[in-house]
């Protein structure tokens, strides 16, 4: 395979206008070691290949495998939004979860109320935050982590209904998003929304979402702005309301029970 590295690295420093000393420093090494990578007379330590990505925003796969000078702009520009969106996972996205309780056997998931949709947007990241949620415990549901229940406004989704409870499991690689499955999403300037997702992330750097209510249109998400991504496991709710139209709510309610099937048989 092609090593792309050297012509990668000329290319975009070019392009930001950047002399070899200027990005040497950057890089904390010598200049005559930075003009070596440049030339492809030495390789980059894994130390330096990182700092290569953070300072190209580009993943080391990207860097090393592709020309970036062949590539349209448009296309390095979504490269590097993916990689601020840090979409599989291997940078610094990590998800706060609190200690475990060892009272009691089952699953236990933190919960969410609506009420404190815009604190979880700021504080997501923060253990303390995340050890002060309420939580609930489903004892005849295995001990699993990083478990977390949101509840959801509105009747975008149904058969859940407004106010009820949806559970799902971390998602830390954004790639192995499944069309058309239920997601917990959460983004900077929506907060939490339950959709099911079309993953458009390597196509146009972003998340389609759509809802079970054919009223409500899909829409775009820039894959900038989410936060975290949560897998649907199930949901609860305290209310049941029988819907004016009844062929259309069986139609819902078959396609969610798919859509937990289908998530029973990839857990299996």
């Amino acid at each position: 395979m092609e090593n792309y590295l050297a012509d990668n690295l000329k290319f975009l420093r070019q392009m930001r206008k950047q002399s070899q000393e200027a990005l040497a420093a950057i890089l904390e090494v010598k200049r005559t070691t930075y003009s070596a990578y440049e030339l492809g007379k030495a390789e980059p330590n894994l130390l330096t290949l990182r700092k290569i990505t953070e300072w190209a925003q580009l993943s080391a796969d990207y860097l090393i495998s592709r020309s970036l000078r062949e590539t349209p702009m448009s296309v390095l520009v979504e490269w590097q939004a993916m990689y601020k969106a840090d979409v599989h996972g291997k940078h610094i996205r990590v998800v706060a979860v609190r200690e475990e309780e060892g009272v009691g056997g089952g699953a236990v998931y933190d919960a969410v109320k609506v009420t404190a949709s815009a604190g979880y947007t700021a504080g997501y990241h923060d253990r303390e935050f995340i050890q002060a949620l309420p939580t609930f415990r489903m004892p005849f549901l295995r001990k699993r982590l990083n478990g977390r229940t949101f509840q959801i406004k509105g009747d975008s989704m149904p058969p859940a209904p407004n106010g009820s409870w949806v559970a799902g499991t971390y998602l830390e690689d954004w790639s192995l998003i499944r069309n058309g499955m239920p997601y917990i999403v959460v983004t900077r300037e929506e907060g939490i929304v339950f959709k099911l997702v079309e993953n458009q992330i390597k196509e146009r750097g972003c998340l389609r979402l759509s809802s079970t209510n054919t009223f409500y249109k899909p829409y775009d998400v820039p894959v900038e702005q989410v936060i975290e991504i949560w897998e649907f496991s199930f949901y609860v709710t305290e209310e049941f309301s029988p819907p004016e139209d009844p062929a259309q709510a069986i139609n819902q309610a078959v396609k969610m029970l798919q859509i937990e099937v289908e998530n029973l048989k990839s857990k299996a």
